[in-house]
């Protein structure tokens, strides 16, 4: 399974929407971005496409989505921070979109208490829940969360940027993979090369997740450069599979 990030109206709604044309074409799933002015999990490339967005919040996502047509399941990403209060009207317009899941990074983290309340709006809605975790996670606790039926779980990993995967990387991703049995398990964060990709699903994951990676090819090469590392990693992808 192959995720692919992009920042919703990033740089502009109408270059959003083209580029995620481009996407679809390869991506399993799309992961989509509402953009905020605190992406406080992001690295320095995603938060930089959150402060440059044309525009911010709901309003970015109901506009890039108005001018593009997916063709991929939708998963979003935002923060719990900016929708605790808003809950129902984000899983209103996520519902009506026909997003599969939404993803919220600091949810587990700075919000356990409202893990309940945030899967029930999901069901009310009808979108699947989806977490993210880290390597440091409790694993009794990333057991549990299989039992709420998730899209999947998302694992964040400090991946150094060469070729090679390094040990203790590597050694994490078993131990969540043996954690994390049944349900989806997809691993992010600084993939960068299809070298990466082929080890971590030698390594038994369901799938990756790129964002930053694809935004720096956007800027140094634009569309063309874009398609040619995308299609790196995808025949990468059809090497393990």
């Amino acid at each position: 399974m192959l995720i692919l990030y992009l920042t919703s109206s990033w740089p502009t709604t109408q270059e959003c929407a083209k580029i995620l044309s481009v996407l679809d074409r390869y991506a399993d799933v799309v992961e989509l971005g509402i953009p905020t002015r605190n992406p406080k999990y992001d690295g320095p490339t995603i938060r930089k496409t959150h402060l440059e967005a044309e525009k911010v919040g709901i309003e970015a996502l109901v506009e890039t989505l108005e001018k593009y047509s997916p063709k991929r399941d939708i998963m979003l990403l935002c923060y719990y921070e900016d929708y605790r209060d808003r809950l129902d009207l984000l899983m209103k317009v996520a519902s009506q979109y026909g997003v599969k899941t939404i993803l919220f990074p600091d949810l587990l983290f700075d919000y356990f208490e409202e893990l309940e309340r945030y899967v029930e709006y999901c069901r009310r809605y009808g979108i699947e829940p989806s977490f993210f975790i880290s390597t440091k996670f409790p694993h009794h606790v990333a057991a549990r969360l299989q039992d709420y039926k998730p899209y999947l779980i998302y694992l964040g990993v400090q991946a150094a940027t060469g070729i090679e995967l390094p040990l203790y990387v590597e050694r994490n991703v078993k131990i969540f993979r043996n954690i994390v049995s049944k349900t989806k398990l997809v691993v992010g964060f600084a993939i960068s090369r299809p070298e990466q990709v082929r080890r971590l699903l030698e390594l038994g994951i369901d799938g990756v997740v790129i964002g930053s990676e694809l935004v720096r090819r956007l800027i140094s090469g634009g569309i063309e450069e874009l398609e040619k590392f995308l299609c790196e990693i995808r025949k990468a992808i059809r090497n393990c599979c």
